[in-house]
């Protein structure tokens, strides 16, 4: 109840929301996945299967801009070096 003016417990009067009483917003931290980044690479070159798995784990990541972005690129680069694996075979 954001529009009460009298506690409810001790009866005090509100002057307003806490916001306009200078309570400040906590921050908001974005979870770092650099590690899961630089595995996802990695495997691309190594094991391109479980790197195409990683880039859908960080692709899915809805706490982090950054993970999302990187892994569609780790699933790119993925796909990419299985079809060149793929088509060297017919070379």
């Amino acid at each position: 109840m954001d529009d009460a003016k009298f506690c409810k417990k001790c009866g005090a009067t509100f002057k307003g929301n806490a916001q306009a009483a200078g309570v400040p917003e906590p921050p908001v931290y974005e979870k770092s996945y650099t590690v899961h980044i630089i595995v996802g690479y990695i495997l691309d070159i190594i094991f391109p299967l479980l790197g195409l798995i990683l880039g859908i784990y960080l692709m899915t990541r809805k706490d982090s801009e950054t993970a999302n972005t990187q892994g569609k690129y780790v699933l790119i680069v993925a796909i990419l070096i299985m079809a060149i694996s793929f088509l060297s075979r017919f070379i």
